[in-house]
């Protein structure tokens, strides 16, 4: 991405629209005193934030029933400037991805059940949506795998990407052909009640943050010949209910983080093993941390439902977390740091 003057942080958010107390996407820049405040975007609910592999454009998923993605411009001070937006078809997109090539936005909507696709200009604007794919299945868990909820879209690759989803149970392997459109290429069924809500590459492996199981699966496999899990452990230590969230391997696949809304910790795990080994876990809320992300030698935490961002300081070698303050703001639900 073409580098920005200074470093820069947006917040997603959660607003009045759908029961959050946010304003939309907030800009926050670096300074000696911390994260300051530079301005704000005006979005309902912006709940999840991505960036172009090469451009300053970020987009922005608008989480409500007529759901929508809108690309943003950013400016060398932290402006944010529409490039318009595009309905997703379906109810509560709550992710999005941009492939490595940065012809193709692909979005996750929860709701609706549905995948879309949409070609991306070259100037980064979204041009029109060009598929979206209905996914099928249910799961054990009456209240949450009642239907298809697409969570999350990976990228195996610059032409496949990988759909977890946690309503049926299931990752959906599938390619997206010169026009746009996606071909079926693998369906998995996991473990029923896994739950799956994000899975991420780790070396050959892949790492999979279970919800409704509250585990940290291990898995072998790709998107066109499906997945195999190879083993799980406890995505926290602590008692009762745990919903992973996050999961973010280091730069290095030698960690793993993992946020947990429940006991509300980030467990740090050790992933050069057989199975993850858990190195600590941290007490991160109260508050529901939906999400996280590095900064630095920082990991700053959305506290989606104690409005507020909190800062801590990372060692890897010791997987060691040190407080180090942080903010209040509304409902925060994305983190997505730039430089």
């Amino acid at each position: 991405m073409t580098p920005v003057d200074r470093s820069i942080l947006l917040v997603g958010c959660y607003t009045a629209e759908t029961g959050g107390i946010g304003r939309g996407v907030t800009v926050l820049v670096e300074s000696d005193d911390g994260w300051v405040p530079a301005g704000e975007c005006g979005l309902v609910s912006p709940s999840w934030l991505t960036v172009h592999p090469r451009l300053p454009v970020v987009y922005a998923a608008t989480e409500s029933t007529d759901g929508s993605v809108t690309a943003l411009e950013l400016g060398g001070d932290g402006a944010l400037t529409s490039l318009g937006s595009r309905a997703t078809g379906g109810a509560d997109p709550c992710h999005l991805a941009v492939s490595p090539g940065g012809r193709f936005l692909l979005a996750t909507n929860y709701s609706g059940g549905s995948v879309a696709v949409f070609g991306l200009a070259r100037d980064g604007a979204l041009t029109r949506r060009t598929d979206l794919r209905q996914q099928f299945g249910t799961g054990p868990v009456a209240d949450r795998q009642e239907a298809a909820h697409p969570h999350m879209v990976t990228f195996d690759g610059p032409d496949t990407v990988v759909v977890a989803d946690l309503g049926a149970d299931s990752l959906f392997g599938y390619r997206i052909e010169t026009d746009g459109r996606l071909s079926g290429l693998s369906h998995s069924v996991l473990p029923p009640g896994t739950g799956p809500r994000q899975l991420v590459r780790a070396g050959r492996r892949w790492l999979l943050a279970a919800e409704l199981s509250g585990e940290l699966l291990t898995l072998n496999g790709s998107a066109e010949n499906g997945f195999t899990v190879t083993g799980s452990v406890p995505a926290s230590g602590k008692r009762g209910p745990t919903f992973p969230a996050q999961l973010t391997p280091t730069s290095d696949r030698a960690l793993a983080l993992l946020s947990n809304r429940g006991p509300d910790t980030l467990a740090v795990f050790d992933i050069t093993g057989e199975l993850p080994r858990m190195l600590s876990e941290t007490d991160v809320g109260p508050g529901w941390p939906r999400h996280f992300c590095v900064a630095g030698d920082e990991i700053l935490v959305a506290l989606q439902e104690g409005n507020q961002v909190r800062r801590f300081g990372f060692d890897p070698g010791t997987a060691a977390l040190t407080e180090r303050g942080g903010w209040d703001t509304g409902s925060p639900t994305c983190l997505l740091p730039l430089s």
